[in-house]
Order: C-alpha cells, then sequence, then structure tokens
C-alpha cells in the first residue's frame, strides 16, 4: 500500500508576525490582512479546524495591549463552531461574550448567544454544570426559558413548555398552550394547578388559571 501524504498547505510563522508586531509598538496596526493572516488556524497547529491556541493567543496581546482589532469574527466564530462540535455549549457561550463589539452588529453577541440556546438546547439543559456556568455569566433565564418551552413543544411535552413559558414571561403563549394542551389533562386527572411549576410567574396568570379550575371562588 502506498504511503499517503498529506500536506496541511501553507503555514505561517507565528513567531514572525510578533515581530512585525513588536516592531510596530507604538504604531497604530491597521493591516487587518495581516493580523487575518496572523490569526488563522494555521499559524499555531496543523489542523485548520483547531483555533483552540491561536484564540487564546490573540485574547492576551489584545489584554496587553499590543494590538486592537474588531474585525475577526471569523476567528470567533471558528472557535464557537469547535467547541459546539466537542459538546462544550456554555464555553462556546464564554466565547461569544468576548467578541469586539461592532456599531455596524450591535446585536451580534446576543443573536448568537440566543441561536446557541435554542439549536443546541438538548446539550445544555440536560447538563446541570453546562446551564449554571451559563447562567453564572449573566445570560437572561428568560433565554434559558425560552429556549426550553420551544424544545419541550416541538418535543410534545406540553407541561414542561408551559411551565418555562411561564418563566420566560411568555403570558400568551402560555395561555394558549395551557388552554389547548394542558388544562384538559388537568381537570380529569383533578390535579390542578399542583402539577405546573407556577413560582415566579404573575400574580394575574395564577388567578385566571385559578378560577379556570375553581369558577366560584
Amino acid at each position: 500500500m502506498d504511503k499517503i501524504s498529506w500536506s496541511p498547505g501553507n503555514r505561517f510563522d507565528l513567531a514572525y508576525y510578533l515581530m512585525i508586531l513588536h516592531s510596530n509598538e507604538g504604531r497604530d496596526l491597521t493591516n487587518i490582512h495581516m493580523l487575518k493572516t496572523m490569526f488563522s488556524a494555521f499559524a499555531s497547529t496543523h489542523d485548520p479546524l483547531d483555533h483552540h491556541m491561536i484564540w487564546h493567543q490573540r485574547a492576551v496581546l489584545e489584554a496587553v495591549g499590543t494590538f486592537s482589532c474588531d474585525d475577526l469574527h471569523v476567528l470567533d466564530m471558528g472557535f464557537v463552531s469547535q467547541l459546539l462540535n466537542l459538546g462544550h455549549c456554555h464555553w462556546a457561550i464564554y466565547v461569544v461574550l468576548h467578541m469586539s463589539h461592532r456599531d455596524d452588529y450591535p446585536y451580534l453577541q446576543a443573536s448568537v448567544i440566543r441561536e446557541i440556546l435554542f439549536q443546541y438546547c438538548e446539550t445544555w439543559s440536560a447538563q446541570e454544570n453546562q446551564r449554571q456556568f451559563i447562567v453564572d455569566l449573566g445570560v437572561p433565564s428568560a433565554w434559558l426559558h425560552e429556549a426550553l418551552a420551544v424544545y419541550h413543544a416541538y418535543n410534545g411535552n406540553s407541561f414542561k413548555a408551559l411551565e418555562h413559558y411561564l418563566g420566560c414571561g411568555f403570558w400568551q403563549k402560555a395561555h394558549s398552550t395551557f388552554i389547548t394542551s394542558v388544562a384538559h389533562s388537568l381537570f380529569i386527572s383533578g390535579k390542578g394547578l399542583s402539577a405546573i411549576d407556577i413560582s415566579g410567574c404573575s400574580l394575574y396568570f395564577v388567578v385566571y388559571v385559578s378560577k379556570f379550575f375553581f369558577p366560584d371562588l
């Protein structure tokens, strides 16, 4: 069997670009093409899909004030995709929160985080450590509840969907789910409100649901 030779293509020497950065110390570094070349995966590894080392190197250089650039989102999203493929949704969100702010895309971080919560809901919700880490990062709990509500509704668990619609304050959606999918089951079983976690929902909704079961109150 012939030996297969694999060539990773063009590789770049990170040390060379570090020397360029050092020689430009004190001057504005505006050559974005050079920065994108420097902070490619091939600058630190043979694997074009492994962005973990180069992302951390970029973060360190920015932290010490070597340069500042808000146009390296390809690197950020490459590392986010790598982490998501490994099932590390919480760390992917951590990376997103460290993406540079851009005036032309002011809600970029929020959009990406919510997309991760929706698409990978089954992964992060199954691991309490991931879920708690996401909350500790400051991600609004309403976003988590909304993603979980859609996930459970898609999988036909109306009770769980209702609880999470209440958790994120989607009263109209909670109302329609309650009327069309939950109320009749609770009424027949005789469980009433005891089967639903109503902690944190509005007093109006609690009174409304109570009236449904106890109209004479």
